[in-house]
């Protein structure tokens, strides 16, 4: 029986292999600079750099009006202005219109966290970015983007119990408290569900080499559950409909020995993100140890489809940056999807599952009903996806001698 292996990055355990990071998490490279000095510190590089962009700024910007009511409409459109930019990508633009209004929207909460999504564009300063978004709370502590920012940056720290709990005011804030638009409530419900499922993960990950999961996947506690284990179950909690956290929850059912219940589970993740690699990966392999193998190629097959396209689309240059994933998932109200898939890592582990697989029903078909002109189908189309399927190779040696045709063996 294959064996399900674990991947940390995303939450999701992938079968046979890992993958490459979620585009919505902070890079390495800026994420050791978060934290780099004091508050005090941090402040005073932000007005540093400020002034910085205000010198150079080309941007023109509404002058302060003496009249309240026409201020906040000068803000109101100056922030507009200044999301417009962003969502464009011209982060620089961005940055030196809000620069150079700071007397005009003085600590408007909106403005400050616009800044620091710029600021997180820009090498080397996280620290500013982060005393932006505090400055920003400071002002508005339910400030919801701002908070689901943060969440974003401490996350990418490795920071999961703080992550959480700056996350879990901002779903409060939406959820329980202010109220929002719809799409703004789904975004942070699907952020508080990741990060749910990420931490739960991590947990999982530290038992897994400390050899503490055992052999039914480590439940226990209340009701059975193990703390990683309730993370995931909050997170469904949280966002029902939330694709990684149905997939980690059948990877726990699998690894308890409730096989249908991971099958099912595992369905419902496929449901939800049709596309999701890993969860048909894992659907094959289940029904393949149900002995269910043309179901188990067809999931396979999808699998491979589905990685062969996002490897595509990696090699022509569709994946966007770090910074850019948690912004336009804060931004734009919509997550940067983590089901990204692996790259060639993915497309290949895939492959050797359905080569295998391929194999085994083959040599099925031969034996039981006799057909062997199918069967070395089954065979070569195994060698096609993974030259390197011994077992297929050599099944396909064994025909093509028992056909008389030596030369082909």
């Amino acid at each position: 029986m294959s064996k399900l292996t674990l991947d940390a990055h995303d939450g999701a355990q992938q079968c046979g292999g890992g993958g490459g990071g979620p585009s919505s998490s902070i890079s390495t490279s800026n994420a050791t600079n978060l934290f780099w000095s004091s508050s005090a510190a941090v402040s005073e590089g932000s007005d540093r750099d400020d002034r910085q962009y205000a010198s150079t700024s080309s941007s023109r910007v509404p002058p302060p009006s003496s009249s309240s009511s026409s201020s906040s409409s000068s803000s109101s459109s100056l922030l507009r202005v200044a999301e417009s930019l962003y969502s464009q990508k011209r982060v620089d633009e961005c940055l030196r219109a809000l620069v150079s209004a700071d007397s005009l929207l003085g600590n408007h909460p909106d403005g400050l966290f616009l800044k620091a999504l710029c600021y997180l564009e820009v090498p080397g300063q996280g620290g500013a970015s982060l005393g932006l978004l505090q400055r920003a709370l400071s002002v508005d502590p339910g400030h919801v983007r701002s908070l689901t920012t943060l969440a974003e940056v401490q996350k990418g720290m490795g920071e999961f119990g703080v992550a959480l709990e700056t996350i879990e005011r901002a779903y409060r804030a939406v959820c329980i408290g202010r109220g929002c638009d719809e799409d703004t409530a789904g975004t942070v419900r699907r952020a508080y569900a990741g990060l749910l499922v990420e931490a739960g993960t991590a947990e999982k990950v530290v038992l897994m080499g400390r050899g503490g999961l055992g052999g039914r996947g480590g439940r226990g506690g209340r009701g059975g559950e193990s703390s990683w284990e309730r993370k995931y179950v909050k997170a469904l909690e949280v966002c029902p409909e939330y694709a990684p956290a149905l997939y980690n929850m059948g990877v726990a059912a699998f690894e308890a020995g409730d096989v249908r219940g991971a099958l099912e589970l595992y369905r419902r993740a496929v449901e939800v993100h049709p596309g999701y690699v890993e969860a048909l990966c894992n659907m094959g392999i289940v029904l393949q140890h149900e002995g269910r193998m043309e179901e188990a190629i067809e999931a396979y097959e999808k699998a491979y489809v589905f990685a062969s396209a996002v490897q595509a689309g990696r090699r022509s240059g569709g994946r966007g940056s770090a910074a850019e994933g948690v912004v336009r998932g804060c931004v734009g109200g919509v997550v940067v999807d983590p089901l990204d898939g692996g790259g060639d890592g993915l497309v290949d582990m895939v492959a050797k599952h359905l080569a295998l697989a391929l194999n085994v029903h083959g040599t099925h078909v031969k034996v039981h009903e006799r057909d062997v002109d199918r069967a070395v189908r089954l065979y070569e189309r195994a060698v096609a996806l993974s030259p390197g399927c011994v077992e297929a190779l050599y099944n396909l040696g064994v025909v093509y001698t028992e056909l008389g045709e030596v030369d082909k063996a």
